[in-house]
């Protein structure tokens, strides 16, 4: 009955007495009387944005091909003096291609980490040769889905999907291009251009700083791919920092259980969270991580430029750990003589070599940490 009277109120309204009400209550009074049309157009207008967002991204990719048909006509950037131009590779390309210009450059690894540290050369590249794009490796295709522009070096990164859409100058599928760096120059970390296409390509994860996030590379190297700079550190050194450090919770990731220390470190502590797999998880756990032990991984070692968070870092002495990005402690033990002698560039994943790794001990050993400020 009560709504039945406020619908006739309105509909005997007195022109009048309305001037007296409220401005309040005139947009109540204006909105009844045109509410099917102000619906309208409200859902008209949602529609059209919707329309908006999803042909955004082909406005920006049809504008950066068009800046790519308009590049034939630069001066050459090909300087043989320059150290790029001296690989092998490059050089064969230039002359059976007979380029002038270099104008797209691919290089291709399908592993994450190798991906980052071969995109990364490849920005290095681009910027010194002042190429125009880049099409990122296809390890990279979980989380490089649409194009970037990289304003500051004007350099167009495209996903892998786009690797058969544009023409390639120069294409390297070698270790060439993971190994190359300028020996004249620095080699500069280039990642955080595709930090924003990476974050929404990735579950949100919200780091804790009580946290400690451990990273155990497992996998090819101790089944078919004996890398001999991949030694990984032994089951004493994560229980060195698990014992000498209150964490709330320890995650684990990894990419198997082939490593021992993955399997023992559990038996240990049955409260240690486990993840394997999940890639695109685990990259949102390693960006956003507050304490991280890093085992022998290009993974995770380039991962972590893009980490705002790092407070503590944790590493085995054992071949490469070097890592420039400041503000945050890190925390080096030393491995020992035997460990070094059995293990340091000699990795073939012997049952020696196995075996030392569960049984190193590392009580002698000190864990000496610096600050990164």
């Amino acid at each position: 009955m009560k709504k039945y009277k406020i619908k006739n109120a309105f509909i005997g309204f007195n022109k009048n007495n309305f001037s007296q009400k409220s401005f309040k209550f005139k947009i109540i009074f204006y909105f009844y009387r045109f509410k099917f049309l102000i619906l309208l157009l409200i859902l008209y207008l949602m529609i059209l944005i919707l329309a908006i967002i999803k042909n955004k991204p082909k406005l920006i990719h049809n504008n950066i091909e068009k800046k790519i048909e308009n590049n034939s006509n630069i001066k050459s950037n090909i300087d043989l003096n320059d150290e790029f131009f001296q690989i092998k590779e490059v050089q064969e390309q230039i002359k059976s291609k007979n380029l002038t210009y270099i104008n797209t450059i691919f290089g291709e690894r399908n592993k994450v980490g190798n991906a980052l540290m071969t995109l990364n050369n490849l920005i290095n590249i681009c910027e010194n040769i002042k190429c125009k794009n880049i099409i990122i490796p296809s390890g990279l295709t979980p989380i490089i889905k649409n194009p970037i522009f990289y304003k500051e070096y004007n350099i167009n990164i495209f996903p892998y999907s786009y690797k058969n859409k544009i023409k390639i100058d120069i294409q390297l599928n070698t270790d060439t291009i993971f190994r190359f760096r300028y020996r004249k120059k620095a080699h500069n970390i280039e990642l955080q251009v595709i930090k924003n296409e990476l974050l929404n390509n990735i579950p949100k994860y919200k780091g804790n700083p009580n946290d400690l996030i451990i990273k155990i590379r497992s996998g090819d190297i101790f089944i078919d791919h004996m890398e001999p700079n991949y030694s990984q550190p032994p089951l004493c050194f994560y229980q060195k920092i698990i014992n000498n450090c209150k964490f709330n919770d320890i995650i684990i990731l990894s990419n198997g259980h082939e490593n021992p220390v993955v399997d023992e470190l559990i038996k240990i502590y049955p409260k240690i969270k486990y993840l394997e797999g999940a890639i695109e998880l685990a990259i949102a756990i390693i960006i956003n991580a507050f304490n991280f032990v890093m085992p022998m991984s290009t993974f995770p070692r380039y991962l972590l430029w893009l980490n705002s968070n790092l407070r503590n870092l944790y590493v085995y002495e054992i071949g490469f750990y070097h890592f420039k990005k400041s503000n945050y402690t890190i925390h080096i033990m030393k491995p020992s003589q035997k460990y070094l002698q059995v293990m340091n560039h000699k990795w073939k994943n012997t049952k020696e070599q196995l075996n030392l790794m569960l049984k190193e001990n590392c009580i002698n050993s000190k864990m000496t940490s610096y600050s990164m400020s």
